[in-house]
């Protein structure tokens, strides 16, 4: 079990109940109850959707003193029914101020208090929509105004709630409704600028073909550009259906990725939580240069701060309210498998070119990697016509089906495979440095130098390039040879996790006729291994590739603390790795990825697959002293 607020998480309660058109005291019973839930399951804030607590379809009812003052005697309920909860609650409803203006806004109230009204500031008024014949725009400045539901002036006009947390994680809070985010100046872009890494949208879009296709994208791509979490709710079939027709479509998106989603008219719970990582855009908005520049630049008035408090408990332990992919970099790749082949493949044919090369010299040893390697090879010699040139390196540690594999692979891809066995070099290279023990490090890195000097040679040879075969993962542990498998002209791999290159297999052997897929279900079977020595299996040694590319994922592309990657590991990997197990495989990674530094500062050039690299030309830059573990 894990405290998600202390990771920095912020928890997210969707209230989304059916309502009843007409009836904000109805209504208010069915948010305050599911509100409780919401305070139970530890959320920090509960938001509803647009207009929910009377329904937005009220049309000229919102003109009607009845429905007013039962708003009004709603919103009191619901504050008064509150006082005792601590998560910031937000409920759209029609408000009208005392000097006679209606809004269609969100009223915000925690601990039985009213800390603030955000009124809609761009009202559609074409096609279905009419809003302008009941509601008054967002002033242009926040007004301190009196409501009939509050004891005391509440302030009127777009704000950012500050939750202050003297425990954990501080969130700050923006909100939009509905059209503002259609709008070419989205409010939510001067809330982001203002600090608001979470944003809000209660919303009562309605449906039309193609129309929730759009909205997701639309969320997705504000939430990425704004690199926030943004949270969408829309009004579901309880509205009337007289000339529109909701969905109930719900959308968490968490910079450029939908975390949470619930399709229109899906059936599903009334309230559901979802956890925003707060550590995370707070990252992205620290490497993103622009987003500062931005906050530097602006010309708008600045936007009032609402502060109040975030509970945090960490006695409270609980799991955490969203899926976490235990396989990020998969999760990604998914449907892109021919663009990452493109991506290889293009740069190593513009170095072929570049270079006047006349082949391409691979080291295949019957491996994920050299067969990966080799397809992106394939691809580039029908692309520039150059000649491919595998060589097969026996020596002491190869096994015994290892040549037959390799054998059947290049014999299938009609290329012709070159054998130069390296034992009897390594061996008098051994005996001239005087060096007789077969269990060392010496032992081993005497192999990995050896094929490499062979690769270089015969490349000069043929006046060839050499393609290096090293995966991302390698890299990130240092497990590869200081000038040696670490080396190459043109590494096609270095941008691919190894539980990518083992899904790209499997995908090639899918489309490919029987024979060829045989043998490429037999390098899938393989087990992974240097082959340095006789029966050495990698993961013996590191622990599996599944959590070192979790691991690799989380701290590269969110800049998370072990502590909270061991986490995230356990909720992820709950069913597959014991939670011991997970974490001395933590502490294993990052110490060889802080140690190992010194390797990744000498790479050689090759293509960025994901948006996360190890090229200390791109990336990841750092000194080979540091320490870090």
């Amino acid at each position: 079990m894990m405290d998600p607020a202390s990771y920095g998480f912020f928890r997210l309660a969707i209230v989304a109940p059916s309502i009843e058109l007409g009836q904000p005291t109805r209504n208010a019973e069915r948010f305050l109850s599911l509100i409780r839930e919401a305070e139970g399951q530890n959320a920090d804030l509960a938001f509803t959707a647009e207009l929910a607590l009377t329904g937005y379809t009220c049309e000229d009812w919102f003109h009607t003193e009845g429905l007013i003052e039962d708003v009004n005697q709603a919103l009191k309920k619901i504050c008064a029914g509150t006082r005792d909860l601590q998560l910031l609650c937000a409920i759209g409803a029609p408000v009208r101020a005392s000097d006679g203006r209606l809004f269609n806004a969100l009223v915000l109230m925690q601990a039985g208090r009213v800390l603030g009204i955000i009124p809609k500031t761009f009202l559609p008024n074409s096609g279905e929509f009419y809003e302008r014949r009941w509601f008054q725009p967002c002033p242009d400045a926040c007004e301190d105004i009196q409501f009939r539901f509050s004891d005391a002036p509440v302030s009127l006009g777009q704000a950012v709630v500050h939750l202050d947390s003297k425990d954990g994680f501080d969130g700050w809070v923006g909100f939009e409704i509905c059209h503002d985010l259609w709008s070419p100046l989205p409010p939510s872009q001067k809330l982001a600028l203002a600090g608001a890494s979470v944003i809000i949208n209660a919303s009562a879009s309605n449906e039309v073909v193609g129309k929730a296709t759009f909205r997701r994208e639309l969320v997705k791509q504000q939430a990425s550009r704004l690199l926030c979490a943004y949270a969408y709710l829309g009004s579901n079939r309880s509205e009337s259906s007289k000339d529109t027709v909701f969905g109930g479509q719900e959308i968490v998106a968490e910079l450029s990725e939908v975390i949470h989603e619930r399709a229109p008219f899906a059936h599903a719970s009334d309230l559901t939580c979802v956890d925003v990582d707060l550590q995370v855009m707070s990252h992205a908005r620290l490497r993103e240069v622009a987003f500062g520049e931005s906050v530097q630049k602006r010309e708008d008035a600045k936007i009032p701060v609402i502060t109040a408090k975030r509970r945090v408990d960490p006695q409270k332990r609980q799991q955490l309210a969203r899926p976490v992919a235990p396989d990020p970099f998969l999760k990604r790749l998914k449907g892109f498998e021919n663009e990452v082949l493109s991506i290889a493949s293009e740069g190593l044919a513009r170095r072929v070119l570049s270079a006047g090369a006349q082949s391409l010299v691979i080291g295949v040893s019957g491996g994920l990697d050299s067969t990966w390697a080799l397809r992106v090879c394939l691809e580039v010699s029908k692309m520039t016509a150059v000649k491919i040139f595998p060589l097969f390196m026996s020596g002491p540690g190869t096994g015994k089906t290892t040549r037959a594999r390799v054998e059947r692979l290049i014999s299938v891809l009609s290329l012709t495979l070159r054998e130069i066995p390296i034992s009897s070099a390594v061996d008098q290279h051994l005996k001239d440095i005087d060096h007789r023990s077969r269990e060392s490090v010496v032992f081993e890195n005497a192999q990995a130098r050896e094929r490499t000097q062979v690769l270089f040679d015969v490349a000069n040879a043929e006046n060839g390039i050499v393609v290096g075969t090293g995966d991302l993962s390698e890299l990130a542990l240092g497990w590869c040879t200081f000038n040696a498998d670490q080396m190459s002209n043109y590494n096609v791999n270095g941008g691919l996790p190894k539980t990518v290159v083992r899904a790209l297999i499997g995908v090639w052997a899918f489309h490919e006729k029987p024979t060829l897929a045989a043998v490429l279900q037999e390098v899938l079977d393989a087990p992974i291994s240097p082959e340095l020595l006789p029966d050495q299996l990698t993961q013996d040694v590191l622990g599996s590739y599944d959590l070192h590319d979790f691991f690799l994922y989380h701290f590269l592309k969110n800049g998370s603390a072990p502590e909270k990657v061991k986490a995230l590991a356990q909720h992820a990997f709950a069913e597959r790795f014991p939670a011991e197990e997970i974490s001395s495989t933590c502490d294993l990674f990052f110490k060889r990825f802080s140690t190992q530094q010194f390797k990744r500062t000498t790479l050689p050039p090759g293509p960025k697959i994901f948006d996360v690299s190890l090229s200390p030309r791109s990336d990841w830059r750092s000194p080979d002293e540091v320490r870090r573990s």
